[in-house]
């Protein structure tokens, strides 16, 4: 995603007035070449547009005088606005003698807006005569050092095509400022044989708000100052790139709500799953919701599109789609825009309370009884239509208008007698980064809310500046006991990558994906000795690193080492993914320190049996039960039943069965085995050990991420330590604890 795929936050041009003749700037006697000064946008002036003015001119710097050196006797010039199919007869440079209002601009461009005019006998030096735009043009540099065109004859009309061989396909941001380095065509569709409008030079540049690829061409896009949404030709994408593709269309339905279908669905990679982030045009990407297509029977996807979920905005709406690679990776497809129509107005009556403070209320219909103004809080009774109640207060809360009043038991009750205007609650969050160190950063997420509507879980997709979106992940963050959510995010997940790491937030609402906010943050270089490190000896540290007393990552710190810090040690471990040093402190209590993460084997997926499809729908022949991970050990989300169906999308191989695997409504990976051999391994506990609890080690006892005797060791209790467990299950033969680290993995151990 550059430093989103997603789509960004939109920026808005500044408006630039008109000139009046007495701040015209003069020419320039002799001809400069000034090569940023060539370099102009097209200038837009829409309320909403992001394209901003590439040169805007500095009124101050601006000489009112003009100075007349004659370089042509005849002294050149035209009566009026001239059509020809043959430009005017004039020299390359010299003096131009205006003998009717001419409009004056910062690029040959006629879809810009003038800066000012050159009346008639007005005259200037000029040193270039170029035709651009079907229009002949002088240029000349003024005393503030900008460059200007005036047109001098309106041409015959011609369509010039760009440069049409296949090249590779330009890699560029969704939006910003692109320079042209040979000629490109402007049309008004994204379509070669749309009319070319006019074209951009070498030098110049333009203010974009959308890549697009179509007839196989890359397309950059932006409203001009008229309004008219333009779309640029950057050339054709050479066929031998072979790119994820779909085709989307929109399909309209009588309330407003609207339906996305892709089709013709493509990606060398292959496809995990589709996904659509649709948000209105109105106030930026603040109604933005991360859709999950479903997969129709004839290949096809679809997402239906409700406006209640974006605020009921009506006009354009912008859709882009996304795969979800087989290899975890999230890819640009495509885009396209969507207009709402406007809705035909409707007479509404509504009824309005007009309540005293305090007095006696008769209530028309039945009415809840509550201890809080609130809707969820339940019903201790109620009154029936006819019933009245003296009220002392009326209170607001909960999107309701509430009657107060003390019960005979001293007690304060509320009853809710009206609806208030529906206030407009946003989810919110605060993303905060804890605990950076060359081994990763915690992404803390404080003040949580999700508006209107329940959260059902918080990712966080993180992903390194460098190389794009090669190492995105998206994390799951652990709901804390004060509300907030956390997760740890190690750099062994994202290619040991230093430097600057892209941080968004999602929550899930309503099976979706709402995008909520993002930062970014700085991973400091690891120590390039790191590698050759001898067996006991003397290192220096180059960041702040935290100390603990076992080689977990989800050890608390006791301490640190700031950078310049030394500190002699007696061994080198690799253990949970890092190298430790480890020392003796002086009151003889060992403690280990990470000085850089070690190589990361993932598991392959293996080849799965071919008497099973790769995708299709499977009806099972017995419970099965659904878990979050291939894995037998993994808790049981929740199950099928024989006779059920589930449309899956792969199979995977792992931890000795077959999986089918699906992405769930909720957008989370899910897994089922379908060997009938990976039943639930969870077994009620020893009568003598507790199902939950604090555990003290008699002997030393290994660490594992999976329950099984052949998972390597992750690190070991010691004789005397103690850990909190809440689970007890009997695995391979073993009873095994397990419980949760501070970084959100699960692990296991061997207690038998």
């Amino acid at each position: 995603m550059s430093k989103s795929e997603a789509p960004r936050p939109n920026l808005t041009s500044s408006e630039v007035a008109s000139v009046s003749k007495s701040e015209v700037a003069s020419p320039r006697s002799e001809a400069t070449s000034v090569a940023s000064s060539e370099v102009a946008s097209e200038i837009d002036r829409s309320a909403t547009s992001e394209v901003a003015e590439a040169r805007p001119t500095d009124r101050e710097a601006v000489d009112t005088s003009l100075r007349t050196v004659s370089t042509n006797a005849s002294h050149p010039g035209a009566d009026g606005l001239v059509t020809a199919d043959v430009s005017l007869d004039i020299p390359s440079n010299g003096t131009f003698y205006f003998r009717r209002t001419t409009e004056i601009r910062t690029a040959p461009v006629m879809d810009i807006k003038p800066t000012f005019v050159f009346s008639s006998g007005d005259h200037v030096i000029y040193d270039k005569v170029l035709k651009r735009d079907n229009h002949q043009w002088i240029s000349y540099i003024g005393y503030d050092y900008e460059r200007y065109y005036a047109d001098i004859a309106a041409l015959k009309t011609e369509n010039t095509s760009s440069n049409t061989e296949a090249t590779r396909d330009e890699t560029i941001p969704e939006r910003g400022t692109y320079y042209f380095t040979k000629p490109a065509d402007v049309k008004n569709q994204p379509s070669l044989t749309a009319k070319t409008e006019f074209n951009f030079d070498p030098g110049m540049s333009v203010n974009y708000d959308r890549s697009l690829l179509a007839d196989n061409h890359r397309w950059i896009s932006y409203t001009s100052y008229s309004g008219t949404r333009r779309y640029v030709d950057l050339g054709a994408v050479a066929e031998a790139v072979a790119k994820p593709r779909g085709d989307i269309a929109i399909e309209s339905h009588d309330n407003g709500d609207f339906s996305v279908v892709i089709s013709n669905v493509s990606d060398q990679n292959g496809v995990l799953g589709v996904s659509v982030p649709i948000w209105s045009e109105k106030n930026g990407q603040d109604d933005i919701i991360w859709y999950n297509a479903t997969r129709l029977n004839n290949g096809n996807y679809k997402v239906n599109v409700s406006l209640t979920d974006h605020k009921n905005e009506r006009g354009l709406y912008n859709v882009h789609l996304y795969y979800v690679e087989t290899n975890g990776k999230l890819v640009g497809v495509g885009g396209t825009t969507y207009t709402v129509p406007a809705k035909v107005e409707e007479t509404h009556t509504t009824t309005s309370y007009s309540l005293p403070d305090a007095g006696t209320y008769t209530f028309k219909e039945r009415s809840s009884i509550k201890a809080e103004p609130r809707v969820a809080s339940p019903e201790l009774a109620y009154y029936d239509a006819g019933m009245s109640v003296n009220y002392d207060k009326i209170v607001s809360g909960d999107g309701y208008e509430w009657l107060s009043y003390l019960s005979y038991n001293g007690n304060r009750r509320y009853v809710a007698v009206a609806k208030l205007a529906q206030q407009e609650s946003k989810p919110s969050g605060t993303i905060n980064i804890e605990n950076l160190s060359n081994l990763g950063f915690d992404v803390h997420i404080t003040n949580v809310s999700g508006g209107d509507k329940a959260i059902q879980g918080v990712s966080v997709p993180v992903w390194t500046a460098k190389d794009g979106q090669d190492d995105l992940v998206w994390h799951q963050a652990s709901r804390q006991s004060d509300g907030s959510y956390r997760v740890r995010i190690n750099v062994s997940d994202h290619k040991a990558e230093a430097g600057e790491y892209i941080v968004h937030l999602y929550y899930v609402q309503d099976g979706k994906m709402v995008g909520i906010g993002g930062t970014s943050t700085t991973v400091p270089v690891q120590n390039a000795t790191r590698h050759n490190l001898p067996a006991s000896g003397s290192y220096t540290f180059t960041t702040r690193t935290g100390i603990k007393t076992q080689p977990l990552v989800a050890n608390p710190d006791v301490s640190y080492y700031d950078s310049g810090m030394s500190v002699n040690y007696d061994k080198v471990v690799n253990n949970d993914g890092y190298t430790w040093l480890s020392y003796l402190s002086y009151s003889g209590h060992r403690f280990y320190v990470a000085i850089a993460p070690t190589s990361v084997t993932k598991p392959v997926e293996q080849p799965v049996q071919p008497s099973t499809p790769s995708s299709g729908t499977y009806t099972f022949k017995e419970r099965s039960s659904i878990k979050a991970e291939p894995s037998v050990a993994s808790p049981e989300l929740a199950y099928y039943d024989a006779g059920m169906s589930v449309n899956y999308d792969r199979l995977v191989t792992a931890d000795g069965h077959t999986w089918l695997s699906y992405v769930s409504h909720g957008g989370n990976l899910r897994y089922v085995a379908i060997d009938a051999k990976a039943t639930a391994v969870a077994q009620p506990a020893s009568p003598s050990l507790a199902a939950t609890g604090t555990y003290t080690f008699t002997k030393p006892s290994s660490i594992k991420a999976q329950p099984s005797v052949a998972s390597p060791e992750l690190a070991y209790y010691d004789k005397g330590m103690s850990v909190r467990y809440d689970k007890v299950i009997t695995a391979d033969g073993h009873t095994w604890l397990s419980y949760v680290t501070y970084s959100g993995a699960r692990r296991y151990v061997d207690i038998s």
